[in-house]
């Protein structure tokens, strides 16, 4: 079962493009379990803020992969950044790449993989606990949306890979 934290201020959080919880606050996660889960907790560390400079285009709409070359990335602000597609029609996460060092490409190799389509792609940070408890799998994530040159999230709803 998926859970999401929710924040208790006095901020809309389902609307506010301000960052609830600043890069390096720890959040604790607990939980109280249940007869067939074991009680555990851990904590994640709110990620540092990426903002991206190349593409240019990226987060503007009319965004279009194409699977015979790799796609190339720039950011500052983090070490690392995530890149990720779900395709729209199935509304899963297909591909998932960890670029480091500020610049990155998601490889032609990998981008071949993906069967032409429309895809939600984002660019972001995130900080990843996972773990085993009583053999269920628990992954507890504190992701953050990279910024685009435009200063909006880096999200493309409707990319086109071809």
């Amino acid at each position: 079962m998926q859970s999401t934290l929710t924040f208790t201020g006095n901020v809309d959080a389902a609307s506010t493009k301000m960052i609830l919880w600043p890069s390096g606050t720890s959040i604790p996660i607990t939980s109280a379990g249940s007869a067939s889960v074991p009680t555990w907790s851990t904590a994640v560390t709110m990620p540092a803020l990426a903002t991206v400079t190349a593409p240019a285009t990226f987060g503007q709409g009319g965004l279009t992969v194409s699977r015979g070359s790799d796609f190339a990335v720039a950011w500052q602000g983090s070490q690392e950044l995530v890149a990720s597609m779900e395709r729209i029609d199935v509304g899963v996460e297909q591909l998932y790449c960890t670029l480091t060092g500020g610049q990155g490409v998601m490889p032609a190799a990998a981008l071949t993989t993906l069967p032409p389509g429309t895809y939600a792609f984002e660019l972001f940070t995130a900080n990843r606990q996972y773990f085993s408890v009583g053999g269920w799998s628990i992954r507890a994530t504190a992701d953050v949306d990279a910024t685009c040159s435009n200063g909006a999230p880096c999200t493309e709803n409707s990319a086109t890979v071809d």
